[in-house]
């Protein structure tokens, strides 16, 4: 443990005056941390807010959003622009908190700080090893953080998760004021204040292998008999994987399965494994395939049709030609961000699938986010004699 670091003192908080004083508290701060404990659809359906930490560096308060429903002072806390919210990969933190009506601003990522800084695994684990000397604790990282009583040693890790945050925020921000590239975090901070993430399609649970490998006939039966199984992980608050298994979902759309020998059958869930539940996928897969033949849907994979304006030039699907156009191209712009930022960092601003979607007509460098990377990226190359008007 760095010697440096004092543990703040940790506050459990599950009563709505102690939440009234925790909120309080975090008001008067210039900046607090924050980390959020879930279960998305590993224990029980959905996507479940099951902890929530936030700290000031005195005190670490662990609220139980369980026990209080009311929650509203502290939204409106994480949505003040004024205070700073440091956080560390919040993607999915904020994915939950938006299905919640609760828009966090002003959020400074850790992650995206340490990748501007050409750190090669930004993870929190790994950066507070390597910065500060300290072992993460994970035991308790595939918690089941929805079931109650927590232990001690739950509420410590869950703490220890984002106490840390203001001394790897303390580090980090000066090196990256060293750069040219804080303007590019400033963007990112106005892009997780502005950006609405959507709840997930319930009408189109395919994967991406299912769409890329599935015929049109045969994506509609597994989304059908998907659309089923969720409806079932609703009903009985399990994860759709564990009511019927993704092989066997997938080994039933494709009529490997005997569905008469349902009731002695594994890998699905005992309280689905009877008779009601039997005739209902049965009637389910019936209707699926009706449909499916009502509506022709072909059975036969086609490839999409390309379209030329989609395209800088003809040609581009190619794979030589692709890899010919990012050498000349792109490839010298990543080399020199490389050579200015570092091989992590340089690969951050330019990566190769990026570098290909571009060269493909697939996205423009217009269309990246954030307008300091785009200018990042075509000052570079203008440096270099290079012309990417094509691809603006």
């Amino acid at each position: 443990m760095n010697e440096d670091f004092k543990m703040p003192t940790i506050v459990f908080v599950d009563t709505e005056l102690q939440l009234q004083k925790a909120v309080v508290d975090l008001s008067s701060k210039a900046e607090i941390a924050v980390d959020l404990e879930f279960d998305n659809n590993r224990f029980h359906y959905g996507f479940t807010l099951c902890l929530i930490q936030v700290s000031t560096r005195e005190v670490c308060y662990i609220i139980d959003p369980i026990k209080l429903t009311n929650l509203k002072e502290l939204f409106d806390l994480f949505e003040n622009p004024v205070i700073l919210k440091i956080m560390h990969t919040p993607g999915e933190d904020l994915r939950l908190l938006h299905s919640l009506s609760c828009f966090p601003k002003s959020v400074f990522d850790t992650d995206f700080c340490a990748r501007l800084l050409n750190y090669e695994n930004p993870s929190l684990a790994n950066l507070l090893a390597l910065l500060f000397n300290t072992t993460l604790d994970k035991r308790h990282q595939t918690s089941n953080w929805h079931n109650r009583p927590l232990s001690r040693e739950q509420i410590e890790y869950a703490a220890l998760d984002v106490v840390w945050l203001f001394q790897l925020k303390d580090y980090l921000f000066p090196k990256l004021t060293e750069t040219p590239l804080v303007p590019y975090m400033q963007e990112e901070m106005d892009y997780l204040a502005q950006v609405r993430y959507t709840p997930p399609d319930k009408e189109n649970l395919l994967t991406k292998s299912d769409k890329a490998s599935l015929t049109d006939y045969d994506q509609f039966i597994l989304n059908e008999l998907l659309k089923f199984r969720d409806r079932m992980g609703l009903a009985f608050n399990l994860p759709p994987a564990h009511v019927i298994s993704n092989p066997m979902i997938r080994e039933i759309a494709d009529g490997k399965i005997d569905l008469t020998e349902w009731c002695q059958m594994k890998g699905i869930y005992f309280g689905v494994r009877n008779e009601k539940i039997q005739r209902m996928i049965q009637t389910e897969y019936a209707k699926a395939i009706r449909a499916a033949n009502e509506r022709n849907i072909p059975k036969v994979r086609t490839r999409p049709k390309r379209d030329p304006e989609d395209t800088v030039e003809l040609g581009f699907w190619d794979k030589q030609q692709i890899i010919s156009l990012k050498e000349k191209y792109l490839k010298p712009v990543q080399q020199e961000l490389i050579n200015n930022f570092g091989e992590n960092a340089g690969r951050f601003i330019l990566g190769e699938g990026v570098s290909s979607d571009i060269v493909r007509g697939k996205s423009k460098i217009s269309e990246l986010r954030g307008a300091f990377r785009q200018e990042l990226i075509l000052s570079t190359a203008k440096e270099l004699g290079i012309d990417l008007s094509s691809f603006r």
